[in-house]
C-alpha cells in the first residue's frame, strides 16, 4: 500500500529569507515556513522548491545541520536511509494521485555535487523536466549530467567511507554544467534550451537514468506526454 501524503498544490513560494542559509533556517524551524513546507517529520523537512524545474520540484532536508554532501560520513547512513524512505514514499504517492495510467513515470532523487544552498537537500523531482524556471545550460545541466548524484550511488559511497566530492573533483563538477545540451531521453544535442524544451514535449523516447544510477542497479524509465507545470 502507497503512504499518503498531503495534496501538492503545484505553488513555488519564495522563500522568506533571501540568502543561500535559508535552508538551515527551515531545517531548523519548519513551523516558521509553513507556505513552504510539505511534510516534516523529527528528522527531516520536505519543502517546495522556490524555482522548480519539472512539475513535481521537492527538497527534502535532514534537520541537523550538515552543509552538503562533502561533510557526509558513514554515521550519517542511517539518515540518508530514511531520506530515501521518505522521498520514495512521496514520489510514490504523487505518481499514483497524480499521473494515474503512466506506470512508467518516475522521480529522481539525489543531490547536486556543488549546490547553491547552505545545507544538505536531497531533489525529488519529477523526470518531465517542464517548467518555466527551467531556463539555462546550467539548470538543464546540473540534473542530467554526473553533476547530479542519484542518492543510491550516494548512500553506497557514503556506506563505503568514500569521499563523494574532492578539491580536484569539485572543479570537474562544475565544469559539467557547461557541458553540450541534449535530451535526457533520446540523447539527441541542441544548440539552446528553446530548441530542447521544445522537443522534450515531443519526444516518446524512454529515459533509462543517469550512468551512475544504472551502474548500480535502478534503471528507471518512463514515458511522460507534455503538460504544463
Amino acid at each position: 500500500m502507497i503512504k499518503e501524503y498531503a495534496a501538492y498544490d503545484n505553488r513555488s513560494v519564495p522563500f522568506q529569507v533571501g540568502d543561500r542559509h535559508v535552508l538551515k533556517a527551515i531545517a531548523s524551524n519548519p513551523t516558521q515556513f509553513r507556505a513552504n513546507v510539505y511534510f516534516f517529520d523529527e528528522e527531516t523537512v520536505t519543502i517546495y522548491d522556490g524555482f522548480p524545474k519539472s512539475r513535481f520540484h521537492l527538497l527534502l532536508l535532514p534537520r541537523q545541520y550538515i552543509p552538503d554532501v562533502r561533510f557526509l560520513t558513514p554515521s550519517h547512513v542511517n539518515l540518508l536511509q530514511h531520506m530515501f524512505t521518505i522521498g520514495t514514499e512521496i514520489s510514490n504517492f504523487l505518481t499514483q494521485k497524480y499521473l494515474p495510467g503512466q506506470q512508467e513515470q518516475t522521480f529522481m532523487l539525489g543531490f547536486h555535487s556543488v549546490p547553491s544552498m547552505d545545507q544538505l537537500h536531497m531533489h525529488i523531482i519529477s523526470t518531465d523536466f517542464i517548467s518555466p524556471s527551467l531556463k539555462t545550460r546550467k539548470h538543464w545541466n546540473s540534473f542530467h549530467t554526473d553533476f547530479f548524484l542519484p542518492m543510491s550511488y550516494v548512500l553506497e559511497e557514503v556506506g563505503a567511507g568514500r569521499k563523494l566530492i574532492t578539491a580536484n573533483s569539485r572543479e570537474q563538477y562544475l565544469n559539467m554544467l557547461k557541458q553540450p545540451l541534449f535530451c535526457h531521453r533520446c540523447k539527441k544535442h541542441f544548440q539552446n534550451m528553446k530548441a530542447l524544451k521544445r522537443h522534450i514535449c515531443e519526444c516518446r523516447h524512454l529515459y533509462v537514468g543517469s550512468p551512475k544510477t544504472v551502474s548500480h542497479g535502478t534503471i528507471d524509465k518512463y514515458f511522460i506526454k507534455c503538460a504544463s507545470p
